[in-house]
């Protein structure tokens, strides 16, 4: 079952200041254009999510970051020189609650282990993306409305 394709599935969205349900707005950032292009796809399809832009370098993930503040920031860590977990803790100091959600494809446990030391919420493998981003987004949506 594709998550969000059931009706039984809830629907992700968040409030806004007014109290109407918005999509959750998100940015995703991955150097592989391929790789950008897919999560693109993916979010566009799924139901309460908005694909606010996509960016293939930090400084660019910043900059795009400063200017929109998406509720999510989809954070690749397979950059050169650990620069992934470095925009976690600038787009942290930008927005010190800001949701950052680093996606790895090897050296999990280091990596994943200083991008949650920098800021990061979650840590998951780009080949669970389908099956545990939705969940991981309900999860923090039902615990923010406690």
């Amino acid at each position: 079952m594709e998550l969000g394709s059931d009706d039984s599935y809830p629907l992700v969205y968040c409030e806004n200041v007014q109290g109407f349900l918005r999509p959750i707005r998100v940015l995703a950032v991955n150097r592989n254009p391929i790789l950008r292009e897919g999560l693109s796809i993916f979010i566009g399809t799924q139901p309460g999510l908005e694909l606010v832009a996509t960016a293939a370098t930090p400084d660019m993930a910043l900059s795009i970051f400063d200017e929109q503040r998406p509720d999510l920031t989809l954070m690749d860590l397979d950059l050169p020189s650990d620069s992934g977990v470095d925009a976690i803790l600038r787009i942290r100091t930008i927005d010190p609650s800001a949701w950052v959600i680093a996606l790895v494809t090897n050296d999990w446990d280091e990596i994943g282990a200083r991008a949650l030391k920098a800021g990061a919420s979650a840590v998951i493998s780009k080949d669970l993306i389908s099956e545990v981003l939705l969940p991981l987004i309900l999860s923090r949506r039902e615990s923010a409305a406690v």
